[in-house]
């Protein structure tokens, strides 16, 4: 496990050279219209709700679930495609715990990277747990909202997801379904976007492998599929 931080450290890193979401943002909105706009905010909110599971199961009381992840999407909007943006990252730090009651967790999220800030919470709520039955699936269902900002635009992210995963030895393979919403609102870019909203929302879908390789620790992969954008993602944490 030590030795799979540093390359995560080494994604976090090139990733810099990637996207930088507010002066990309302000720079590309010559000759956009709104709509533009709208797919942009649903790229964006494609890049936080990717975290809403990283498998069908809730943390068990009182345990706690920690890691970091890396999100990856590859765009399907007129301003990134102007900016020559293949591809956005963003590392995301997410953490949740159980609550006494029902199977309940709470969580939160957040990032700070390259001109955006994201900072959310949410509930996630074990539906069915594999204690039924051997190799019955764990399925979790997980309500988000995540306030997003840079210097040129606010948004409000709302996402719920249903998520399920049977667990094999150190393997834990995973689907699930998820819906996000995002209003965007345009601030300080001297156009005549400024003040307005704009909304997109969207389904998507994952596939991915949880693998426990020693006890507490995990690390997993998944392709994210939301229409004419897509996805990847790649973390590490523990439970304890």
């Amino acid at each position: 496990m030590k030795k799979l931080l540093p390359v995560f450290l080494l994604v976090f890193a090139a990733s810099a050279a990637f996207a930088n979401f507010d002066s990309d943002f302000r720079n590309n909105l010559g000759g956009k219209t709104s709509h533009d706009i709208k797919q942009y905010a649903g790229d964006l909110g494609l890049l936080i709700g990717m975290s809403d599971f990283h498998d069908g199961r809730a943390a068990s009381f009182p345990g706690f679930d920690v890691g970091i992840s890396a999100n990856i999407v590859k765009p399907d909007n007129a301003i990134d495609d102007a900016a020559d943006n293949d591809y956005k990252w963003a590392p995301v730090v997410y953490a949740n715990a159980q609550l006494p009651i029902l199977g309940l967790n709470v969580a939160a999220r957040g990032t700070s990277f390259d001109g955006l800030s994201s900072l959310g919470g949410g509930v996630r709520w074990s539906l069915v747990g594999s204690s039924i039955l051997p190799l019955f699936p764990d399925i979790t269902a997980s309500f988000f909202y995540d306030r997003m900002g840079s210097d040129y635009f606010n948004a409000n992210h709302f996402s719920a997801s249903i998520s399920a995963s049977v667990k094999v030895l150190m393997l834990e393979p995973y689907a699930g379904y998820g819906y996000d919403y995002t209003d965007l609102k345009v601030k300080d870019t001297g156009t005549n976007f400024d003040g307005n909203s704009y909304s997109k929302d969207g389904s998507r879908f994952t596939l991915g492998l949880n693998v426990s390789p020693i006890p507490f620790f995990y690390f997993y992969g998944a392709y994210v599929f939301a229409g004419d954008s897509s996805g990847m993602q790649a973390g590490l944490g523990a439970r304890f």
